[in-house]
């Protein structure tokens, strides 16, 4: 859209049978936005490649999980690092996510590696992610059943592929009320602030140092 007047200079629609999931980048030159998206009905993951001057579609991926949610780059131009965490039936009563955070190569869509949360983690939902100054991702997660306890909400993947949840002093765990709806990194890519609009509160850690502030 134009600033000034508000007059929309390129519109684009998801394809039919599927949404946008709510996050995009664009490629460093400008040229291609990467957008996640999600089949309706059974939530298959996709990232679908825009032509933005135009707003011509040149290309899709599998995101490599259900209902992807936030993607950014874990390597610029070459890497994404995608946030899937669908509900696996929408209909049940139990809140079951499948959370996997994918990285895949931007060019040719190959899935390179993915990580899964533990199985007793399984109510947790990738949604937001951030990247350090080691190359880290940071991921803020949705709890889908928080009313059974109270567990962590956001993690660290590392260069190895291991995956390590952040501690923080239960009294404001549930201050977060089971939802982080944004992540954000410092300019130096070491303090990280997950934010809770459910809770109306913010929680900061050192990720280097693994250490809540």
């Amino acid at each position: 859209c134009n600033s000034a007047d508000g007059a929309i200079l390129h519109q684009i629609a998801a394809p039919e049978g599927w949404h946008f999931g709510g996050h995009a980048v664009f490629s460093s030159d400008g040229s291609r936005l990467y957008a996640t998206e999600s089949r309706d009905g059974d939530q298959a993951g996709r990232v679908g490649v825009y032509r933005f001057n135009d707003a011509t579609r040149i290309a899709a991926f599998s995101s490599g999980g259900i209902e992807p949610h936030e993607l950014i780059w874990a390597m610029p131009d070459r890497v994404l690092a995608i946030g899937n965490g669908g509900l696996v039936d929408l209909l049940a009563t139990e809140r079951e996510a499948d959370s996997r955070l994918a990285f895949i190569d931007a060019e040719s869509g190959a899935l390179q590696s993915v990580l899964r949360l533990d199985e007793d983690l399984v109510s947790l939902s990738i949604r937001h992610l951030a990247r350090t100054v080691e190359d880290e991702i940071v991921f803020g997660m949705q709890d889908q059943d928080p009313a059974t306890d109270w567990r962590p909400l956001v993690g660290v993947a590392g260069r190895d592929g291991t995956i390590e949840l952040l501690d923080m002093p239960r009294a404001e765990l549930t201050k977060l009320r089971g939802y982080c709806g944004s992540v954000a990194i410092d300019r130096a890519g070491i303090i990280v602030a997950a934010s809770s609009p459910h809770g109306g509160f913010a929680a900061l850690w050192n990720v280097p140092e693994r250490r809540y502030l």
